[in-house]
């Protein structure tokens, strides 16, 4: 058995096969990089193919710093395509208004970026980031939220965010502005989603408002199909109710 590297390997169906013939198994299998194995990544070809932003998220988006994380170049892909966006968004924003979803989506990455940073998970961070760009592209591009966007990027893609701010208009570096402030008002939902167990057996979830009272989670959960069957069928001795998290059926 010898190592390859990862070019000499393609996937065939639910198998790994050498790109070369086609035909012969390859055993994948993660192991830490070392010149020995011939498997050490270049930083230089991916700063080259990628630029040097996208090595830098890529490597923070693997995963929790004190894990063990195997490397996936074309993994890197999907980074690439968030940078892309964000650099889109720089350059297609409008003077749109957010509306109240984008607004709160925009509160709450500010609130779990800065949090996520102070703990070291950065790969939430990213996550959270990801999903915001996603609703700004569909709102229009607001230039308020781009401009934000550009400044929790900033410590996780430097240059990019440098970019990203001088095209929105803004002089000097982006890293004289002070870090992004979210309105408390705006990170607490109006309606949560809450589970419904029978006998500690996921059966569906319903939308309550944040103050909702075990008697409106029950009559809630009676409209779920497979709930009111359960019921039904036999008795309830009890109700455990966590407002705002969980409402668990006891069915005998």
């Amino acid at each position: 058995m010898r190592s390859l590297p990862e070019s000499e390997g393609v996937k065939k169906g639910g198998d790994f096969v050498l790109a070369s013939d086609g035909a012969t198994r390859v055993v994948a299998k993660s192991r830490k990089m070392s010149k020995s194995l011939g498997n050490v990544v270049n930083p230089d070809d991916i700063v080259r193919s990628f630029g040097a932003d996208a090595l830098r998220v890529y490597e923070m988006f693997m995963g929790p710093l004190e894990a063990s994380k195997p490397w996936n170049t074309e993994s890197i892909n999907g980074i690439k395509r968030f940078l892309d966006r964000c650099w889109r968004l720089a350059t297609e924003a409008t003077d749109a208004t957010l509306d109240e979803s984008t607004a709160r989506t925009l509160h709450k990455t500010i609130q779990k970026v800065g949090g996520d940073i102070e703990e070291l998970r950065f790969n939430t961070a990213i996550s959270a980031m990801m999903v915001l760009s996603q609703e700004l592209q569909k709102a229009g591009s607001p230039k308020i939220g781009v401009e934000t966007l550009a400044q929790l990027v900033h410590p996780f893609a430097p240059h990019l965010a440098e970019e990203m701010w001088e095209l929105l208009g803004h002089a000097p570096s982006i890293q004289n502005v002070p870090w992004p402030a979210f309105d408390p008002a705006l990170v607490v939902d109006d309606v949560v989603e809450v589970p419904v167990q029978v006998n500690g057996k996921k059966r569906g979830v319903v939308s309550l408002p944040k103050d909702a009272d075990e008697a409106a989670a029950f009559e809630a959960a009676r409209s779920i199909d497979k709930v009111a069957s359960e019921l039904d069928a036999g008795t309830l001795r009890k109700t455990i109710w966590v407002p705002g998290r969980i409402l668990n059926l006891i069915v005998r």
